[in-house]
């Protein structure tokens, strides 16, 4: 039986690889125009390949499977469904960091990125010293933080919004969207190695959650460090949601809704699940991205607008089924 099991689960994870495989290649080859599969790489098409497609495609890859593992790891950690990872507040803050880019006029590409993921990272750390992560018990306080701290970062940029111009406005809202449209092929690459490192950790503490899923006392006397479990799940889960907002702006309802997909498909054991939802985000993501900048061309619609339009009517689904 154990043999079966652990069969039927290399047949799924081959599944998906080819999967992902199918959606990077299908994102490379459609777009404004149509590139034949044997031809995206070819000298007339390579530049367009190389410095618009590859890049997009890459990182709507790592933005659905990196939402998606934080996702599965904060809902475990807080022990609620509803739970995102913009929970914390990572995303008012970093919004926050562009309001202050366009104060001050910092134009420079790089520069108003470093604005936001200093931002972001400033909000991880007052999360840190207020909440009392290794203590036990403290999932509410820390979402009740994290509210607390959403609530103060809109209205800064509410402030904001009423002091500066319409552009100001437009601009903001358009970020909070999320795009992936002035992305280049090194920005896409070095996301793609902070994400993908620790979501291998974090998928790597799949045993580790099982535990923690059981309740606080068999998981302390089956030998989990509650505190050093807490410490990681929120340091790697901040991290991957920094970097995403920081490149791509604030990207909703992928982080809530591919981890119960996951769990339908591959169960509760999240050894399976957390790879599982890696792909199924970074899969959805591209096929989303694809088919918005195909069908609209050339108009480009928000990214995060339209995974918002395809995810909230299906988590209510999932919601009045009662499978999450």
């Amino acid at each position: 039986m154990h043999k079966h099991a652990a069969n039927n689960q290399v047949t799924l994870y081959l599944l998906f690889i080819i999967l992902s495989a199918f959606s990077i290649y299908a994102g490379l080859c459609f777009g404004g125009e149509f590139i034949p599969p044997f031809n995206i790489f070819s000298p007339d098409n390579s530049l367009v390949t190389l410095n618009i497609r590859l890049p997009r495609v890459l990182a709507g890859f790592m933005i659905g499977g990196g939402l998606s593992i934080v996702g599965m790891s904060f809902q475990t950690w807080f022990r609620n469904p509803l739970a995102d990872p913009f929970i914390l507040g990572v995303a008012g803050a970093a919004a926050v960091g562009v309001v202050f880019g366009m104060i001050f006029q910092i134009d420079s590409y790089y520069g108003s990125r470093v604005l936001v993921f200093v931002f972001s990272m400033i909000s991880i750390a007052l999360i840190f010293l207020l909440s009392g992560i290794h203590k036990r018990g403290q999932g509410v306080k820390l979402i009740l933080i994290g509210v607390g701290l959403n609530f103060f970062f809109t209205s800064v940029i509410t402030v904001m919004h009423t002091v500066m111009s319409d552009r100001f406005s437009k601009n903001i809202i358009l970020w909070y969207m999320g795009d992936t449209s002035s992305l280049q092929l090194r920005d896409a690459l070095f996301m793609s190695v902070f994400v993908i490192i620790c979501s291998v950790l974090l998928i790597r503490m799949g045993r580790q959650m099982n535990l923690y899923m059981m309740g606080d006392d068999i998981a302390e006397s089956s030998g989990l460090d509650m505190g050093k479990f807490s410490f990681k799940v929120f340091m790697l889960g901040s991290v991957i949601t920094a970097i995403l907002v920081t490149f791509c702006g604030s990207i909703g309802f992928i982080g809530i809704v591919v981890p119960h997909i996951a769990k339908i498909i591959s169960g509760y054991d999240f050894r399976r699940n957390m790879p599982v939802s890696f792909f199924i985000g970074g899969i959805s993501v591209v096929f989303i991205d694809t088919f918005c900048r195909t069908a609209f061309y050339p108009r480009e619609i928000p990214l995060g607008a339209v995974t918002a339009l395809v995810g909230a009517p299906f988590f209510i689904h999932i919601l009045r089924k009662g499978l999450s």
